[in-house]
């Protein structure tokens, strides 16, 4: 019948954070008058603050997906529309600096997974989203969720734009995702925090376009290089 709260004082401009681990705790003001919310700013992990990261954030995608016993499943509108997933973390540096640096998809991804996995799981056909056996292998595909699988996007395309100009840096990549990144109704129209989206939805095309485009000798137009590719 009882709830622990904390009450800080001292002088003007003073400031003092508290953490707590989120999957058993939370801040809250339980609507009682004089008493503050906690936030997400400032969750970001500090294994993302270092300066030569990309910092990926989750937006939603996919709520509900078809499985191999025909069925459809979902997470019951937990993650529906395409805001910002509820779970990814961002916030405001000491130095200033807003992490993460832009979104992608992360709830939930439909992607290849490991057939030694789903056996040693046991996964049913239920929990498979597809599956195709070529020359005795099985090859399967499940859902998962989390920034887990919105890094990879950016990683994966990124690794291609470095095929298409391996000299770029890491101020290059950071600054061709925000010039290219989506900032539709959806990155505007946030009900949380702006800095939860960073630049808005990563672009992968959008991206090779300009990681040519400024890399183009003028020898060969934008189409025919992403053509050889």
């Amino acid at each position: 019948k009882y709830l622990l709260g904390f009450v800080v004082s001292g002088k003007a401009g003073q400031r003092i954070d508290c953490y707590c681990d989120g999957s058993f705790s939370s801040w809250s003001d339980y609507a009682q008058a004089g008493w503050q919310n906690g936030t997400s700013d400032g969750t970001i992990s500090d294994m993302a603050c270092g300066d030569n990261i990309v910092v990926v954030g989750s937006y939603n995608s996919r709520d509900s997906w078809g499985s191999l016993d025909g069925g459809i499943y979902g997470y019951q509108g937990a993650f529906s529309g395409n805001d910002v997933t509820s779970f990814t973390s961002f916030g405001t540096l000491i130095d200033g600096r807003n992490l993460p640096h832009v979104c992608a998809p992360g709830a939930a991804v439909v992607s290849s997974s490991s057939s030694y996995y789903a056996s040693a799981a046991n996964l049913q056909p239920n929990a498979l989203q597809a599956k195709y056996v070529e020359s005795g292998r099985t090859n399967i595909w499940h859902q998962s969720l989390g920034t887990s699988m919105a890094t990879p996007v950016v990683a994966g395309a990124i690794a291609l734009w470095l095929e298409a100009d391996p000299t770029l840096t890491i101020d290059d990549v950071k600054d061709i995702i925000a010039t290219t990144a989506q900032v539709d109704a959806d990155v505007l129209g946030t009900k949380g925090n702006p800095l939860q989206w960073g630049a808005g939805k990563f672009d992968a095309y959008a991206g090779l376009k300009e990681v040519i485009r400024r890399a183009s000798t003028g020898l060969e137009s934008v189409p025919e290089r992403l053509n050889r590719l």
